[in-house]
């Protein structure tokens, strides 16, 4: 049986040094029916001439940074209509031959699968993601997995709420269905958005255990000049908007939760999956830190040790 063609998006602004790395690492694997195109964002380093060495790829130069969603669908509008599109980071490395023949067969023989996913991993080994998940008070979206050392864990196909598009396969059918991203976001939050919109129309998320990948997480991106923040609180806003109250009609019961969650410490792991635990059984959980203003721990106040 002739695989389904998959075309491959991979967006560029400046950094010539990753998506070099990126094709690099993606000229080595096995791309057997799949068109790979780079969407250059207006990029004015290396870029435009470091990719005229690689003949293999199709290019698309936008005249000025369009943003990561709108980078994004130019690449979407030009594919092949009768492809699959997998988005592809260009801060990730492969370095696993088969994973697009890995993520295809999830696809397209997973039950009800839509899109899928991997395990991405950090430089450094530790493991960055494996799906995600929205704390609906919040909406800060929390990696499954992220920071805990790679055992091995996370290697089953799973069905998750979400997934980060840094890697992420799409089935022709997703697109013909809901579109491309949504341009309500100019980056962050459109991938979680993009999956509510699929599960809406009928298809899951899925994440492929079998595949993983190397993301330098926000290696494409500026340096922290607030920047970042700002689109992030902007898109959270539109998300709000868009999803908080179907989030919220989740819930029939309600905790509060006072603790740590968002480090790579044994008890806040454990937190993570208690109250994903909860989510799954319709409980919200009221996330509050211990330590901070206004906990029941300030900054400044000197804290007893426990004793047995």
């Amino acid at each position: 049986m002739i695989p389904r063609k998959a075309t491959l998006i991979v967006l560029a602004w400046n950094r010539w040094d990753l998506t070099r790395r990126c094709l690099d690492s993606l000229e080595t694997t096995d791309r057997t029916g799949a068109e790979v195109i780079v969407v250059d964002n207006g990029s004015t380093d290396e870029t435009p001439g470091g990719l005229s060495g690689y003949a293999w790829v199709r290019v698309i130069r936008n005249p000025k940074n369009l943003g990561f969603v709108r980078g994004n669908n130019a690449g979407i509008a030009a594919a092949d209509p009768g492809s699959d599109v997998v988005l592809l980071n260009n801060d990730v490395e492969i370095r696993q031959t088969d994973w697009l023949q890995r993520l295809r067969e999830c696809a397209h023989q997973t039950p009800g699968a839509g899109i899928v996913g991997c395990r991405l991993v950090l430089s450094d080994g530790r493991l960055l993601h494996a799906g995600t998940y929205i704390l609906p008070e919040t909406l800060w979206g929390q990696q499954i997995g992220s920071l805990e050392k790679d055992v091995g864990q996370y290697t089953s196909t799973r069905e998750v709420e979400g997934i980060v598009f840094a890697c992420a396969y799409i089935r022709r059918e997703v697109v013909t269905a809901i579109g491309p991203l949504s341009e309500d976001f100019q980056s962050y939050f459109e991938d979680t958005d993009y999956c509510l919109r699929a599960r809406r129309a009928g298809f899951k998320t899925f994440v492929c255990g079998e595949v993983t990948l190397v993301h330098d997480e926000h290696g494409s991106t500026v340096g922290d000049d607030g920047r970042f923040m700002r689109i992030f609180q902007a898109s959270r806003a539109v998300f709000r908007k868009k999803w908080g109250r179907a989030l919220d009609a989740r819930y029939t019961r309600e905790v509060l939760w006072q603790s740590i969650m968002n480090f790579p410490t044994g008890y806040a792991m454990s937190t993570r999956e208690i109250l994903r635990a909860l989510d799954r059984r319709g409980v919200r959980a009221r996330y509050r830190y211990v330590y901070g203003p206004g906990t029941p721990y300030p900054p400044g106040r000197r804290i007893r040790p426990a004793t047995i």
